[in-house]
């Protein structure tokens, strides 16, 4: 299965959705604030991991699947924030192919 993912993480909520190539709706989570400055990054990791956890039991695919992923989240302004998201919130999901990673008011 070749699936993407896209995730809206913000100081409130957090949606995750698995589409597959042809753009259907595999699995679509909702789940709490990702906002790294309010709440930390290893609970960022955590609402991540288990989002991501029940998208793929829902898709039916393990996270190697994901060929490509985009993460839209707040908190995410600077370089340097990109690049402690990327090491310490999204690389741990062990994602099969690239995320780019932006802050959500540029989705």
């Amino acid at each position: 299965m070749e699936l993407v993912m896209g995730v809206d993480g913000g100081s409130t909520k957090t949606h995750l959705a698995l589409a597959d190539l042809g753009g259907r709706l595999r699995a679509f989570v909702q789940g709490p604030a990702s906002n790294h400055e309010s709440i930390g990054m290893q609970a960022v990791r955590r609402v991540f991991e288990g989002m991501a956890g029940r998208a793929f039991r829902r898709a039916g695919c393990g996270p190697g699947d994901v060929k490509a992923a985009c993460f839209g989240l707040s908190g995410g302004d600077l370089p340097e924030d990109f690049v402690r998201i990327r090491r310490e919130a999204v690389a741990p999901l062990g994602l099969g192919g690239p995320a780019e990673i932006a802050n959500d008011a540029f989705l």
